[in-house]
């Protein structure tokens, strides 16, 4: 067939991939470029379509995890807070000063101006009172005397935004209105509250007449090009966001175990156990099976020791007199070979005994303790003493 010339009005449109226009067929095979152009058309929209499932799957995913990890710090936060509430009820305020909730009021009854009073309570370890509820203003309110007080509120930082001392809102609510043609879009956390572990969230606000203005309906590129930027700036704000989450529940993980060890510090053991950090151990004279071993233990709220370190394993030990051989709470029962602890945690630093586990005659699934506090796979039928292990609650 003879060539007619060049076909560019025919690539006008769209850009066809493996289509050489030197070696093109002729204009009057319009129909079949029209097809394939068709074609073409149905492969980009579909693809897109599945371009922005997967972006729309992506979202969903994440957005779950900052919700579950939400969820974890609310629950971690008033953990934090009951335990704190708890210790606070037990304690009273200097004379002077009167209590409510977990605070302590004092009125003065000399007169000073408002950073002189501020300095006052400061130097008794307190501040210039901040009202949290309007329980806690009613409180206030009725340790008045006919003068007036002072509060700890100011505007001093900027004219009418009136802040409490403790860099808090006077009000914490606000109200947006929206408008049909402005998206509102949920994005990223503001600032963590210390005090309360909460968050406060910016709701961000584009208004699509701005868009319309500045973009004609021809321009898809620039409009492809905000729609990237904005996914890239949404997706970079719930990684930010997600990272925050997740070392705040980390450090209230942390925070709550140290309350939980600083008050077990205070608390004795029952009379025939002995204290190591924040447990109780006991060991007994009888001898029975490993079964029969932790079912006494758990008649006493306890369970076979568990040893989470080598300080530990020693105090453990240095417990028998003689290396008797002694009942732990460590079995390969659920898997042959996987010893674990009886808690669940696995058994990351071993102490056995040379050529132990051997699991001889194939039914050593329980572990005992021996001589230098070593430890041993024996058959779980045998007699033995037993240690228990009870943490101390709070």
């Amino acid at each position: 067939m003879e060539s007619t010339g060049t076909n560019d009005d025919i690539y006008d449109d769209i850009e066809m991939e493996g289509v050489d226009k030197n070696n093109a067929v002729s204009s009057t095979d319009r129909e079949y470029y029209n097809n394939q152009r068709e074609e073409l058309q149905r492969n980009y929209e579909a693809k897109l379509g599945n371009l922005s499932d997967e972006l729309q799957t992506t979202h969903l995913i994440r957005e779950a995890k900052v919700r579950e990890l939400t969820q974890q710090v609310r629950e971690l936060t008033q953990l934090v807070r009951d335990i704190v509430t708890m210790i606070a009820k037990g304690r009273n305020c200097d004379t002077g000063w009167k209590k409510y909730g977990l605070s302590c009021y004092f009125v003065s009854t000399a007169k000073k101006n408002w950073a002189a009073s501020r300095e006052d309570c400061k130097a008794q370890g307190a501040d210039l009172v901040v009202i949290n509820s309007e329980e806690e203003k009613d409180f206030v309110t009725g340790l008045r005397s006919a003068s007036d007080e002072w509060i700890g509120l100011t505007d001093s930082a900027q004219e009418g935004s009136w802040m409490w001392v403790d860099g808090t809102p006077v009000t914490t609510t606000s109200e947006v209105s929206a408008r049909e043609e402005t998206i509102f879009t949920f994005t990223v956390t503001a600032a963590h509250k210390q005090e309360t572990g909460e968050y406060n969230y910016v709701l961000t606000k584009f208004d699509l007449n701005k868009i319309k203005d500045a973009v004609s309906s021809t321009d898809q590129e620039y409009c492809n090009n905000q729609r990237a930027e904005l996914q890239r700036n949404y997706e970079a704000k719930l990684e930010n966001l997600s990272h925050e989450l997740k070392t705040t529940y980390h450090n209230l993980t942390a925070q709550v175990r140290d309350i939980m060890i600083m008050i077990a510090k205070g608390r004795n053991c029952d009379t025939g156990w002995k204290k190591y950090g924040h447990s109780c151990y006991f060991v007994s004279t009888a001898r029975k099976s490993w079964a029969a071993s932790r079912e006494d233990c758990k008649a006493q709220e306890a369970d076979l020791v568990v040893m989470n370190n080598e300080e530990e394993k020693d105090f453990v030990s240095g417990l028998v007199s003689g290396g008797e051989n002694t009942w732990i709470g460590l079995t390969d029962s659920a898997q042959e070979g996987t010893w674990m602890w009886l808690d669940g945690t696995p058994v990351t630093t071993t102490y056995w005994e040379s050529g132990q586990p051997n699991s001889s005659g194939g039914d050593q699934d329980c572990g005992e303790m021996v001589q230098r506090g070593e430890w041993n796979d024996e058959t779980c039928s045998t007699n033995n003493i037993w240690i228990c292990e009870k943490k101390l609650a709070f």
